[in-house]
């Protein structure tokens, strides 16, 4: 069966013609939001807890951010893997290549996320003793982080199946999931919290039946397209010519976040040794600081998809105008939400510590020195974007682990430990001097690699399209 491109077009946007910066803004607002939303519902979660029970509550929920992120993230490189080639293969007009891929895809996400529910079922406790997390709060965190990696399956299939939506344009309609679904996370944490005294362990259950719904939204969402990327439960299958697509860029960039998740878990065991005041301290700061981080996060998410599908299809001189966009871009809204949560931090932590006076100045001083460099993460970050885009990702993976986990690894072990460094503002003083190597490492790399990989006589005009190919072997090259 050959299929073509569909009329899914009110769902679509042309990433191949047209002006380029509202485009990129019109396409990256809804991940912003979807972001944002996210993140106030994962703040309503610790603000819930921490209104109707107490400061400790908030620290054993807290203390298992950095290790649910380590768990999660190389599963998630594959849906970055999935975004990217499905984005390649719909901007080469390859849409065999484009339904394998997808049914490849979801069925990588089931199979990963049962693996990853078992083994966090039987395995929180260890590791988080392991993190030195506080005797006191160890058994409500492994409760909290073992009902959690129930919902393992619906998270990956969510984000798999949005990164596909985003592969080809389609971002406002997750945007419309994630708020459904994180309403009823909110109503569920007060009802589970507030109303059946369950604490910690309500908190998580709310936050897998959202999972479920979003999951469940996006899957119905995918069931009822009318183009290449239509998902049919039945047809769910490993393609072994389009595996190699998928891991190509998705491996390298889930190990990626995994040795990134396991530079800051190591971080948090730090913070951990300092007691549970700091541990709840740190927890409110994260949260804050996860808006600018998604806002900047976002435009490289959408580089990620507009250079691969100019990639795909040869337009190499609008890859260039895509790059400058997407870093520009991020670069001044990480800027403007760090400078505006830096000036109102006192009574943004107040929404999370309103009795935890010991937990305050651990928040204050994470803030103060993350959110003030944080745009220099913003610059790397769009640069690896724009790797993944055309299909390079061993090597920043590489940059990455050099740069982020190799160096923050020294400076746990070997700065930190030092009299004069042994506070918490020495330990995070390893985020702006990583984040400046990576940007710097990355960088060099979209030099080279755009040099090697858009050659200016191999280019398309715009408008005009690769002959369509039916094998995912064209997606992987």
């Amino acid at each position: 069966m050959v299929l073509k491109a569909g009329v899914g077009k009110k769902h679509e946007m042309n990433m191949l013609e047209g002006p380029l910066f509202w485009k990129i803004l019109l396409f990256t607002l809804p991940i912003i939001a979807s972001g944002v939303l996210q993140l106030l519902f994962n703040a309503a979660d610790l603000i819930v807890i921490g209104r109707f029970e107490n400061e400790l509550a908030v620290g054993a929920v807290g203390a298992t951010s950095s290790l649910t992120s380590l768990l999660v993230s190389l599963f998630m490189g594959l849906s970055i893997g999935a975004g990217a080639a499905v984005s390649m293969a719909f901007g080469a007009r390859r849409w065999q290549d484009a339904s394998d891929l997808v049914h490849t895809s979801m069925a990588l996400a089931l199979g990963s996320g049962a693996f990853l529910a078992i083994a966090g079922w039987f395995l929180a406790p260890v590791m988080l003793k392991w993190m030195n997390t506080d005797p006191i709060i160890l058994d409500q965190a492994a409760l909290y982080l073992r009902i959690y990696f129930l919902g393992a399956p619906a998270l990956l299939v969510y984000n798999t199946g949005y990164s596909i939506m985003r592969g080809f344009g389609d971002t406002k309609r997750p945007l419309i999931y994630m708020l459904i679904s994180g309403c009823v996370n909110v109503v569920l944490n007060i009802l589970f919290v507030a109303g059946f005294g369950l604490g910690v362990a309500g908190v998580a259950i709310a936050t897998v039946t959202s999972l479920v719904i979003s999951a469940s939204l996006v899957t119905l969402a995918l069931m009822r397209y009318d183009n290449a990327c239509r998902l049919r439960l039945l047809a769910l299958r490993l393609h072994p010519q389009c595996i190699g697509a998928i891991l190509r860029i998705g491996i390298p960039a889930g190990i990626q976040s995994m040795l990134f998740g396991i530079s800051n878990t190591l971080l948090q065991a730090s913070v951990n040794s300092f007691g549970a005041a700091a541990t709840s301290g740190v927890a409110a700061a994260s949260s804050l600081e996860g808006f600018a981080f998604t806002t900047m996060t976002s435009f490289s998410a959408a580089a990620t998809a507009f250079v691969a599908q100019n990639y795909g299809a040869r337009h190499y001189s609008r890859i260039k105008r895509i790059i400058r966009i997407c870093m520009l871009d991020a670069v001044v809204a990480g800027t403007s939400v760090s400078l505006l949560f830096l000036l109102f931090r006192e009574p943004l932590l107040l929404l999370y510590l309103p009795e935890g006076p010991n937990a305050f100045p651990y928040a204050l001083d994470r803030m103060l020195i993350v959110l003030s460099f944080y745009f220099t993460y913003a610059i790397g970050d769009s640069m690896l974007g724009s790797l993944r885009g055309i299909n390079v990702s061993f090597v920043p993976m590489a940059a990455t682990i050099f740069s982020i986990c190799g160096f923050r690894l020294f400076w746990i072990f070997i700065v930190f430990p030092l009299p004069s460094m042994h506070t918490i503002m020495g330990l995070y003083t390893c985020y702006p001097i990583s984040w400046i190597l990576s940007a710097t490492l990355n960088l060099c790399c979209m030099l080279y690699y755009f040099r090697r990989r858009c050659p200016k006589e191999n280019e398309l005009a715009e408008g005009q399209t690769l002959p369509e190919e039916e094998t995912c072997r064209s997606v992987e090259k």
